[in-house]
């Protein structure tokens, strides 16, 4: 006779997510910092993610940003949260986990402020207003209202646009 107990450490929170660090999720990916190459600098920002996602679940994408010319470090900036460009109601089949699919995610429009359409932010301690980014770093958050249909990250790719 053998037992197999399994344990998620999951929960529904995401209160402080956009802070510069720390957050009330208990599952959730941290990316290293990126860094564009040199004359590619970016204004906007898509991420693609395939996971299983049961109808109970969900996952929220977040971003740093720093701008080249910005002296603040990239951890000393907040998260910005994505919007989901995908119908939120696809999900995975629940009883399939092996059902990945692919969601998208982009930044908000109050922060793609520039003349033409572009990601800029003001820092806070000095007022300068900064136009797109040369660093950034993803923060996915895994979310679920029943641990025992918790969701899984496959993958995700970032797609860094200049506009």
């Amino acid at each position: 006779m053998g037992l197999l107990t399994t344990e998620f450490f999951v929960n529904n929170l995401n209160t402080n997510e956009t802070n510069a660090s720390g957050g009330s999720a208990t599952a959730r990916y941290i990316s290293e910092i990126v860094t564009l190459e040199d004359g590619l600098d970016a204004e906007d920002l898509r991420v693609l993610v395939t996971g299983y996602k049961p109808s109970v679940a969900d996952f929220e994408v977040y971003v740093k940003l720093l701008n080249e010319a910005d002296s603040n470090t990239i951890d000393s900036r907040p998260y910005i949260q994505l919007s989901k460009t995908s119908l939120t109601t696809i999900h995975s089949k629940d009883e399939d986990k092996n059902d990945f699919i692919e969601l998208e995610y982009n930044l908000p429009s109050s922060v793609l402020t520039g003349s033409g359409g572009e990601l800029q932010y003001t820092d806070s301690s000095s007022g300068v207003t900064y136009t797109g980014y040369k660093f950034f770093k993803i923060k996915i958050v895994l979310k679920t209202s029943n641990t025992a249909k918790a969701p899984r990250l496959k993958n995700y790719r970032a797609i860094a646009i200049q506009t």
